[in-house]
């Protein structure tokens, strides 16, 4: 059982970054915020996936692109990613949604996930940098009216250039949504 440094209070979560009950930090790893976890995540994904495909040489890119990259998404990398986003999520939903809790960092670390991590990422990453942002729908359902138009006409630009997938379709709908 942890115990709060803020609050006192027993957390049953082992893996919790967060208390529940007051937004603590109770475990970080080192880094400075939870943005700054959440940014230090993403960028160790795309630089591992740019390193993959930089060290393929040419008959391995063309049997990628024949294959859709099956090799590429076997990889181990791939699921510890989408652990780690689902985690933090879950995380974040949780300090976000604390009475008291500090939201300031809530719309910049949406923007992060669902617009700015996409523009320093190769093609073959991006599937799974979308297929990653579900995880953050329960944050999304958090924001405010001005906060979601703030993301929405970004979010909408970026959809047009990448279609995505299903769960970018409904995104893009709830910020629609709750831009009104």
């Amino acid at each position: 059982m942890k115990i709060c440094p803020g609050c006192g209070k027993e957390i049953g979560a082992v893996d919790a970054r967060f208390c529940p009950y007051c937004a603590s930090q109770l475990v970080f790893d080192g880094a400075d915020s939870m943005f700054d976890e959440l940014r230090a995540l993403y960028t160790e994904y795309i630089a591992w996936s740019a390193e993959y495909y930089a060290q393929r040489s040419g008959l391995l890119l063309f049997s990628d692109m024949f294959t859709g990259g099956a090799d590429y998404k076997k990889r181990e990398e791939h699921g510890r990613f989408y652990e780690h986003c689902a985690a933090l999520a879950k995380d974040l939903a949780a300090s976000m949604g604390a009475p008291g809790a500090d939201r300031s960092l809530l719309v910049p670390m949406l923007r992060f996930v669902l617009i700015d991590c996409h523009e320093n990422c190769d093609d073959w990453g991006e599937w799974m940098l979308l297929a990653a942002e579900k995880n953050f729908m329960p944050l999304v359902e958090m924001l405010s009216g001005a906060e979601a138009k703030e993301l929405y006409e970004p979010y909408r630009k970026l959809r047009r250039k990448n279609r995505g997938l299903p769960p970018q379709d409904e995104l893009l709908k709830k910020l629609k949504k709750l831009r009104a």
